[in-house]
Parts: C-alpha cells; sequence; structure tokens
C-alpha cells in the first residue's frame, strides 16, 4: 500500500540529512512503563545512546519537565542523538496514564501546553509531535484540518523548528476517520505534513479492526500525489502488530514492550522478563553482559527489534511479506490478513 514498496525517512525533512529506513520502530522511553526493575528514564536513555542498532529512539518531554535535573536530561538527549535520531513525544501518554485518578482539570494543571513548549525548546531533537489532543474539534473535516495545522504552526514558533507533526483522534471523525487524515494530510495553509500520528489504541479494540483501519487510511493518504505522507503508530510495540501493520502502509512505530516484556528471535513473542534464560543470545556488547540482568534484558530486546524491522522490511522490498506471515502467524489470522490486503 506505500506508493513505493521502500521508503525512507529522512527525505523530506522529516529527520534531516538522515536516512531512517522504514518501516522502523522507535523504542519508547517512558516513566510510565511499567518495567520489572523500576528505573528512571534517563537511565533507560543512557542505555540507549550507549547501544541501540535500530539508531531510533522516543522520549517523553513531559519526563524532562518532571527530571530531576532537566540539563542532565537534556544532556542525555544530546549523546543519544549522536548514533540515534531522537523523536519527543507530547507528554500526553505520561500525563493520561501517571495522573488518571485526577480530574481533567488538574491534569491540565499539570501539564499543558505552555509548559509543554517551554521544556520542548530546551532539548535539541529530531523531531516533536505536538500536544493538541484535539479532542474537542468541531464536525467539519476541512475546517478541524486548518485548526490543527494553525495550532503546530504556533507550536513551531514556540519550539524554534519547522519539524512538529500532529497526533490525531478518531472523536467525532470516527466513521470517517481516513477522510479526515487525508483532509489533514491535504492541509490548505501552507504546512504540508510529511508525518501524521495516530494512536494504536485509537484505530479499534483488537489487532485485525486496527489493521482494516490503517489500510483505509493509507489509501486515503495516498491520495496526496505530490509527497508521500509517513504514517506513525503510537503505542504499537508488539512485533506482530508491527509486522500486520507495516504490511498494511504503516511505516513507523514507538512502543515500550522492549523494556517490559522479552522477545523471542524467529517468533516475534514476547514473554515474562524472567524468562530471558531461555530467550537471551547475547547479540550486544560484551561491555553490556557484564552489567544487570534487566540491562541485559534490555539489549537482547534492542538487538531483536533491529533484526525484526530488517526482517520485515526485507520481505515488503521483495514483495513476500505474506510470506513471513505465513511463517509466523496461525494459518487463520494470515488469511484474515489476505483479505485486508486483497485488492
Amino acid at each position: 500500500m506505500r506508493k513505493k514498496p521502500h521508503q525512507t525517512l529522512g527525505h523530506v525533512g522529516i529527520f534531516p540529512g538522515t536516512a531512517l529506513s522504514t518501516p522502523c520502530f522507535f523504542p519508547s522511553v517512558s516513566g510510565a512503563a511499567k518495567v520489572p526493575r523500576p528505573g528512571r528514564p534517563i537511565d533507560y536513555l543512557r542505555l540507549i545512546a550507549a547501544y541501540n542498532p535500530l539508531g531510533a529512539v522516543l522520549v517523553s518531554a513531559y519526563d524532562i519537565a518532571h527530571a530531576d535535573s532537566v540539563e542532565d536530561f537534556c544532556c542525555s538527549v544530546k549523546c543519544a542523538r549522536v548514533n540515534n535520531r531522537v523523536l519527543l513525544d507530547s507528554g500526553f501518554y505520561e500525563l493520561i496514564w501517571l495522573h488518571r485518578e485526577k480530574t481533567e482539570a488538574r491534569k491540565r494543571r499539570v501539564w499543558n501546553k505552555t509548559k509543554y513548549h517551554n521544556f520542548s525548546a530546551k532539548v535539541g531533537v529530531d523531531a516533536r509531535f505536538g500536544l493538541d489532543s484535539f479532542r474537542s474539534l468541531g464536525t467539519d473535516m476541512n475546517v478541524s484540518a486548518q485548526t490543527i495545522a494553525k495550532s503546530i504552526k504556533k507550536t513551531c514558533v514556540a519550539v524554534a523548528s519547522s519539524s512538529v507533526y500532529p497526533i490525531l483522534h478518531t472523536k467525532n471523525f470516527e466513521e470517517e476517520f481516513p477522510s479526515f487524515c487525508a483532509a489533514v494530510a491535504l492541509n490548505e495553509e501552507g504546512l504540508r505534513f510529511p508525518l501524521i500520528a495516530i494512536p494504536e489504541r485509537d484505530l479499534g479494540d483488537d489487532v485485525i479492526e486496527i489493521a482494516v483501519n490503517i489500510r483505509k487510511i493509507r489509501t486515503a493518504l495516498n491520495e496526496r500525489k505530490d509527497e508521500y505522507c509517513y504514517l506513525h503508530i503510537l503505542g504499537a510495540g508488539s512485533p506482530l502488530s508491527i509486522l500486520i501493520y507495516s504490511a498494511c502502509g504503516a511505516d513507523s512505530f514507538d512502543g515500550i514492550d522492549w523494556c517490559q516484556t522479552v522477545a523471542e528471535y524467529g517468533t516475534g513473542r514476547l514473554y515474562h522478563p524472567m524468562l530471558l534464560p531461555f530467550f537471551g543470545k547475547g547479540e550486544y556488547p560484551l561491555k553490556i553482559g557484564e552489567l544487570s540482568g534487566h540491562a541485559k534484558m534490555l539489549a537482547h530486546n534492542l538487538s531483536f527489534y533491529d533484526k525484526w524491522m530488517k526482517e520485515v522490511r526485507q520481505h515488503i522490498e521483495q514483495g513476500a511479506i505474506i510470506e513471513m506471515m505465513d511463517r509466523i502467524l496461525p494459518p487463520a489470522a494470515t488469511e484474515k490478513i489476505r483479505r485486508i490486503l486483497a485488492p
């Protein structure tokens, strides 16, 4: 469903001067992650700075604002950028999960656009997502698309960056969401987004429903003839989901699964971290092997995701993504995906 069999982030200004092949995965560093051995987000970021064959990472503006030292966190981001493309998340996820008992008014006092702008401007990254949840838009798609463009323009000015992209939600446009995504991508406000993002949880209740919607959105986005529009799925860290969503036309993903579970090479299945001795292959630098068991698990998973994404890309380039799914997924599941991908 891509206009081309293979895309490279960077050629249209998403990550200037770099070439990050897609589909790609951004391991998320988040203070809201439920990890087996609690640590500060900065500790996970430092490990990624030391070893991350994926060459990409997503960090949260919320975590920067709530770090023990904002200066230290920004310094760690700078170190990570030596070998990684750093994508800055808006902090909306952390706000929702770390303050879920609070009222909406209290949440807005904890984290809002002004705070996001202030702390986002303090850190150098390659691209950002805007904070706006856009849940209060009207029902006119074209007017809403212009509202989003104007809001993102203001954020670009506030953080002194042109690489700010919208996160879209299905509310108000549930039945017409693919058309709404296209309206945003084709907006007439003079700001053509090279990438839009959608939370996985907004796209359906199960992987098949989400895959159907991603297929519809990619078809709608491809109406933009002059420039490819990348589709990022937020919070999609399951390797099997990434495989399916990539086949349906998604380009990039992020998730916290890499620091909460242990991945099995070959199958893409995720297990409890205690099972690392069954699946660990030690495919990471020896210096990490001298660290804690948890650090080994993180490095193991980073190596796994790197190999997994390379395999997904290779099969897409060869037009053989169904063959990869035939090998990994249950036959009934692959048959459902075949029907989704049918012309």
